[in-house]
Parts: structure tokens; sequence; C-alpha cells
């Protein structure tokens, strides 16, 4: 089994807040697009969340012990989708 990336979770994201702005734009129905953007809030929080992660975790490794850091990383939920 390939191992994920954290880029891999990124991409994900990415792409599916790319394909909803898209369909958000082209359908002119309100009621469509108020369920869109709620969908939409929901996948840019978790996108925000997953690069705070990241920044967190890469401060980590360069600022604190190697025994500190490698605890963080096992103990941090996985990053992805």
């Amino acid at each position: 089994m390939a191992k994920r990336t954290r880029h891999q979770g990124h991409d994900k994201y990415k792409t599916r807040i790319k394909h909803l702005f898209s369909m958000y734009s082209e359908n002119p129905n309100t009621e469509t697009q108020a369920e869109d953007a709620k969908y939409l809030a929901v996948l840019v929080s978790g996108y925000l969340e997953q690069a705070i992660k990241e920044v967190l975790l890469e401060y980590s490794s360069s600022t604190s012990a190697p025994n500190v850091s490698k605890y963080i990383k096992d103990s941090w939920p996985h990053l992805g989708i």
C-alpha cells in the first residue's frame, strides 16, 4: 500500500474546492448556491486546518528536540482526507 503524503490531502481539498467554486458560479439556482456555499465553508475550514497543522508540525521539526518532534508527529492525527 502506498504511503499517503500531506500534499495529497492538500491536492484533494484544492481540487474539490475549485470544482465547487466552478459549480457555484455556473448554477443560477439560489437554493443550490446556498447548499454549495455551506459545503464550501466546510471544505475551506478543513483545508485551513490541514495547513495550520502542517505549519505547526514543520515548526516543531525545526525547533524542537528530535524526540519531541517525533512524539508530536506520531501522536497527531493523520493529515489527510
